[in-house]
This record gives structure tokens, C-alpha cells and sequence, in this order.
């Protein structure tokens, strides 16, 4: 019940945090190989793209972000902004690239759920309570970065209600429903 309530209470701050939002994307001229970017966004660990990140290196990458965009970058206590980082990374560039297909944006939408599971679980031993709550919250930003992310670019659109989308199999209508 309280990951329902914690989950209940973030999906306004996370409905502004759509990856269609005004701005989200907006393209910059990057040279950034592609080989490049690959290997920033799927090659090496979270702490290695940050330490690329801090010192903008390579510096024809596209490094800017907007962290969890208007969602919370700590969502009660979750550090979540290092993952969001290289969500961004990938999106720009790839988009910079002329590669950014539903192919590619599912396989950056799917690392990002990687990055944010990676994160949820330090959380272990008498602390596993909070991996718990920690991979529920995750899966609600993978939703929607899946769910509502720039469709109409790739050629898709979801008709309905924002809701409509799954939380690991569970139908949100059901959600929405509950609240």
C-alpha cells in the first residue's frame, strides 16, 4: 500500500516530466560519433558516463540535460539524476545522429530501466524494504518515458488517457481506477 500511495502521490510531478515536453529534445549540432555514444550510453558504467559528464569529454557530445526533467531527481530520497543524465545523453545524441528510431528509443528507454535497477539495489540486507519501493518508483519513470516520450516524431501516438500505459503488467485503468 504505501508503494501504491508513494507511486499515487509522484504521478503529477512525473506527468510534467515528459519526454514530449517543450524543449526536451531540443537538437543540438553535435559531432558526436555514434560509436561514441554507443559506448557512453551502453558500454561503460553509470559512474564512468558521469565522470565523462563532469568534464564534458568528449566535448563534441551533446552533455546538456534537464535532469528528471520537471519529475523529482530524488524522488524520496532516490538519487535518480545520474540515470536521467544519460537518458538525456542518449536521446540528443542519437537524435543529433539522425539515428533516433522507436528501435533506438526503446533500446535507451530499456538502458535507462537498467541504470535505475542498478541503482535500487544498493538497497539490500535489512534495507531491501527500500529496494523494493525504490524499483516501484523506476518502474513508474520507465512508463512513462515509454509510454509518452516524443511518439508523434517516431510516427505512433497513444490515443486515451495519459494513464494508459502498464506498470510491469498491471494496467494502469486499473490505477487510475483505485485512486
Amino acid at each position: 500500500m504505501k508503494t501504491f500511495v508513494t507511486a499515487a502521490a509522484l504521478l503529477p510531478a512525473i506527468a510534467f516530466a515528459l519526454p514530449g515536453a517543450p524543449g526536451h529534445l531540443e537538437s543540438m549540432e553535435t559531432n558526436c560519433p555514434p560509436a561514441v555514444s554507443e559506448n557512453l550510453v551502453f558500454g561503460v558504467p553509470i559512474d564512468v558516463f558521469e565522470a565523462a559528464r563532469d568534464s564534458a569529454d568528449p566535448s563534441d557530445c551533446n552533455w546538456t540535460s534537464d535532469n528528471c526533467s520537471w519529475a523529482l531527481d530524488k524522488p524520496v530520497g532516490f538519487n535518480f539524476t545520474p540515470s536521467c543524465h544519460r537518458h538525456d545523453f542518449g536521446y540528443r545524441n542519437t537524435k543529433a545522429q539522425g539515428r533516433f528510431t522507436s528501435e533506438a528509443k526503446k533500446k535507451i528507454d530499456d538502458n535507462f530501466k537498467r541504470d535505475l535497477y542498478n541503482y535500487c539495489s544498493r538497497f539490500r540486507g535489512i534495507r531491501f524494504h527500500r529496494g523494493v519501493e525504490c524499483r516501484r518508483i523506476a518502474d513508474i519513470y520507465v512508463a512513462f518515458v515509454r509510454g509518452l516520450g516524443k511518439r508523434e516524431e517516431l510516427g505512433f501516438m497513444r490515443e486515451g488517457s495519459v494513464l494508459e500505459i502498464e506498470f510491469d503488467g498491471v494496467e494502469a485503468d486499473a490505477v487510475e481506477a483505485a485512486v
